[in-house]
C-alpha cells in the first residue's frame, strides 16, 4: 500500500512546504526593505530643492536684537554699502532668489545693542554649498553700524575677525579686543552680514 508522503518538503502534504515558506519569507522581506529607500529619498533637503550651481549673495539684517530673513539685496537704511569681497577664491555672485535664500542658517547668537558676541553662520544640512565670503557693518567707539569690515579668506578686516571661510561655517567676531560691536538700534542703522555662497 502506497503512502504519501508528508514531509514539510512535499507540497502534496497539505501544508507550505520549508522550501516555499522560506521564498515567500524572502519576496517579503525585501518589499519591506525597499519602502525606507524610497521614502528616506524624498525627504532629504537636497532633494526637496534644487539649487542651481553657481554662487550668490545674501544680507541678514539684525533688528532689535534679531537677525532678520535672508535677502538677495542689501536692507535699506542700514548704513554704509557692505558687499562680501568678489575674486579668487570667491566669485562673482548674482542676487539670491527663493532657492538659494533657503541655504543657509540664520545668524547666531542673537546679539544686544552694543554687544561684541561672536556670531556664527552656517550652510543647512543637505546642500553642497560653501561659504566664501562674508562681510559685516559694525559700529565703532559706541557710534553708528558706519564700518564695513569684509574678508574672502580667514583673518582680520579692521577690528573685525572672520574664521571659517571656505567651508560650510563661518565665525564673525566685530570685537577682536578693539571695541567693536553690534548695532542693533542706531536709529534705523542697523548691523547688516553678507555672505557670499558658491554651491556645486
Amino acid at each position: 500500500m502506497e503512502h504519501e508522503d508528508a514531509r514539510p518538503d512535499n507540497p502534496q502534504a497539505g501544508g507550505i512546504g520549508r522550501r516555499r515558506l522560506i521564498k515567500r519569507a524572502a519576496i517579503v522581506g525585501g518589499a519591506v526593505w525597499a519602502a525606507p529607500v524610497v521614502l528616506d529619498s524624498l525627504a532629504s533637503p537636497a532633494g526637496a530643492v534644487s539649487v542651481p550651481t553657481g554662487c550668490y549673495v545674501l544680507y541678514s539684517r539684525v533688528g532689535s536684537g534679531t537677525w532678520q530673513a535672508w535677502s538677495g539685496s542689501q536692507p535699506s537704511g542700514t548704513g554704509p554699502t557692505c558687499a562680501p569681497p568678489t575674486g579668487s577664491p570667491s566669485c562673482s555672485p548674482t542676487a539670491a532668489s527663493a532657492s538659494e535664500l533657503v541655504v543657509l542658517n540664520l545668524p547666531t547668537p542673537d546679539v544686544s545693542n552694543g554687544g561684541g558676541s561672536a556670531v556664527t553662520v552656517s550652510v543647512k544640512s543637505g546642500y553642497d554649498c560653501t561659504i566664501v565670503a562674508a562681510s559685516a557693518t559694525i559700529e565703532t567707539n559706541g557710534g553708528e553700524a558706519d564700518r564695513c569690515r569684509s574678508r574672502r579668506s580667514d583673518g582680520t578686516s579692521g577690528g573685525t575677525t572672520f574664521s571659517g571661510l571656505g567651508t560650510s561655517s563661518v565665525t564673525i567676531d566685530p570685537n577682536g579686543g578693539s571695541g567693536d560691536a553690534w548695532d542693533t538700534n542706531g536709529g534705523g542703522i542697523e548691523s547688516v552680514i553678507g555672505i557670499i555662497i558658491k554651491c556645486t
